[in-house]
């Protein structure tokens, strides 16, 4: 954990973010940007997709609309 604090105190990345703070972040931002409009998403079951999935999900409720994609390599 130090050699990543060490990499972005000399790449001048300023250390004041909080992780439990960014999840809020992210959710007004999406309640700002979508407003009123309805958002459809696609999920392909992995990690990424899934996070932004709940993220929309929590922010927008009923407002996004999650299409699965299979994409052939979902695990059994």
């Amino acid at each position: 954990m130090q050699i990543l604090k060490n990499f972005a105190t000399k790449a001048g990345v300023e250390l004041s973010w909080e992780m439990s703070h960014l999840k809020d972040e992210f959710i007004r931002n999406i309640k700002e940007t979508v407003g009123e409009d309805h958002v459809i998403g696609a999920v392909s079951g992995g990690v990424d997709s899934s996070v932004a999935a709940l993220l929309m999900k929590e922010a927008i409720g009923d407002q996004f609309h999650a299409v699965m994609v299979d994409n052939g390599l979902l695990r059994l």
